[in-house]
């Protein structure tokens, strides 16, 4: 399991991960949250639910709440489908990346974005 400790070695790859994510997206806010990503920082949490915070430099989205709309699902070397990525928004700002799973055993690591299938929801 991840611990806060470990927040600086996942803040740069958590900033490639969303940033691609949010590459993919197309809807109202989406540009305020770009810009957010490239300062997105891990603030704690373990790998399936990291809390995260950006520079306040960056303005607030028009997307205020709730899970971003697009679906990211997250597959391993194999090919098989092992779960889901969500990126949440709270007060129009990045506050938390899910690593939802439906294998047996939890996530240890977060996927590489060669790894997941972005598409609108």
């Amino acid at each position: 399991m991840t611990r806060i400790s470990d927040e600086d070695e996942l803040s740069e790859p958590v900033r490639i991960l969303v940033d691609s994510i949010l590459r993919h997206a197309n809807f109202p806010g989406i540009d305020q949250l770009i810009e957010q990503a490239s300062t997105v920082a891990v603030v704690g949490g373990p790998v399936t639910m990291l809390d995260l915070r950006s520079s306040p430099d960056h303005a607030a989205s028009a997307f205020t709440n709730g899970p971003i709309p697009v679906s990211v699902e997250v597959f391993d070397v194999s090919g098989s489908s092992i779960g889901e990525l969500l990126v949440w928004v709270d007060a129009g700002r990045l506050s938390a990346l899910e690593f939802a799973w439906w294998t047996d055993e939890r996530p240890a690591q977060l996927p590489h974005p060669s790894q997941l299938k972005i598409s609108q929801k």
